[in-house]
């Protein structure tokens, strides 16, 4: 612990910047700071490295949902590799982090179910962030066609659901860099987060008029207040 610098600190924050948002980077800067801070009044360490390094700036969210329309010409622009990915991004309201996680082992085509226990992040699988977002998703008739078509193609080959075109476990930078963005351009879109997928989801279900409970229970939100004050 004594070796940590300050360098080595700010090296971090710069290759975390590379895949998460920087809410995301202040949650894992957070309990460093309390150890550091802990292990320096201890005596430990005779400085502490982080002192100086404040938390990083976290701007609102622009919710900036695709139209029925846009998507629609972004799922005939996207690479055919990963349209089925995108149909139940779309139409599941799941992050992209549980989305990359999803094995076929919590798949039930009989109950029409997605059952979210895991997502990944910087290659390390865990619950989801939150009680709530450990939870069972309704498929959509268009979900339950993507799965179905992608049963095809990964059931025998991987435990997972979406996989790369080499075959790996999808990295979403990758998938933001790759696919994401140059199928918006395709499409005439404008630039945006992939986590608008998620934003999507909700924005077409409560204009569509569909029950904001099972909104809300489908995006893994912890009330209708949430909802509603989001979207």
């Amino acid at each position: 612990m004594g070796n940590v610098t300050e360098v080595d600190i700010e090296n971090l924050i710069k290759d975390l910047k590379v895949n998460l948002s920087n809410k995301r980077i202040n949650n894992i800067l957070a309990p460093l700071k309390t150890l550091l801070k802990t292990a320096y009044r201890r005596k430990i360490i005779t400085v502490n490295p982080i002192d100086g390094i404040g938390m990083l700036r976290v701007e609102k969210t622009e919710i900036r949902p695709l139209s029925m329309e846009d998507v629609r010409s972004f799922l005939v622009s996207v690479d055919s590799h990963f349209r089925d990915y995108f149909e139940v991004a779309f139409f599941t309201g799941m992050r992209p982090s549980e989305q990359i996680a999803l094995k076929w082992d919590n798949i039930d085509f009989k109950r029409g179910k997605i059952n979210v226990v895991d997502a990944r992040v910087m290659g390390e699988e865990s619950s989801p962030k939150t009680v709530a977002s450990r939870r069972s998703i309704d498929m959509l008739p268009p979900v339950k066609a993507a799965l179905e078509r992608q049963s095809e193609e990964t059931f025998l080959s991987s435990p997972y659901v979406f996989i790369s075109k080499k075959g790996n476990i999808v990295d979403i930078g990758n998938l933001r860099k790759r696919t994401w963005y140059p199928a918006l351009e395709e499409a005439g879109l404008r630039r945006r987060i992939m986590y608008q997928t998620r934003h999507t989801f909700g924005t077409l279900m409560l204009s569509t008029g569909e029950n904001s409970s099972w909104i809300a229970r489908m995006m893994g939100h912890t009330s209708v207040e949430m909802l509603f004050k989001k979207y």
